[in-house]
């Protein structure tokens, strides 16, 4: 193996390392969320994936590491203040105003 190829390999490994402490943080940040708002859920998987099933709600799968939520087959991207805004909407048909 030459030196080119090492250096890439620890490049790659950093780029890795990096990628998962970033989705480690995205985690937190959107179970601290999720945790004060008033939507009901569950987690499976140490948190990995949160689950809404309560009555008045879309069923909505939500995994906080990558951002992402899945309803009725269909993906949508979105952190955990985004799924909240998008379930008021749709279960009350709350929608925030926004601030100019």
């Amino acid at each position: 193996m030459s030196q080119f190829d090492n250096e890439t390999n620890q490049i790659w490994r950093e780029v890795h390392e990096d990628q998962a402490r970033a989705r480690a943080a995205r985690k937190v940040k959107n179970l601290e969320v999720l945790a004060a708002s008033t939507i009901p859920y569950e987690t499976r998987n140490d948190g990995d994936v949160v689950l809404i099933r309560a009555r008045g709600y879309p069923i909505v799968d939500f995994w906080p590491s990558m951002n992402k939520w899945a309803v009725s087959g269909r993906y949508m991207m979105g952190n955990a203040e985004s799924l909240i805004a998008w379930l008021k909407k749709k279960a009350f048909g709350i929608s925030e105003a926004r601030k100019p």
